[in-house]
């Protein structure tokens, strides 16, 4: 899968979000046409329902 490969490229956005994190990450920004991952990050992704933003 040419898709998985081409994010496993993404080594700085792996590491700083987590594999799972950073393929959420990757799709929305490629459908939405989002460069800056630590925007949609902040703005996005949460881990619990009381999660705040920093």
């Amino acid at each position: 899968m040419q898709h998985i490969e081409n994010l496993l490229k993404q080594t700085d956005l792996v590491n700083k979000y987590g594999i799972g994190n950073a393929h959420l990450l990757w799709s929305m920004g490629l459908y939405l046409d989002e460069s800056d991952f630590d925007k949609l990050a902040s703005d996005g992704l949460t881990d619990g329902g009381n999660d705040k933003k920093k």
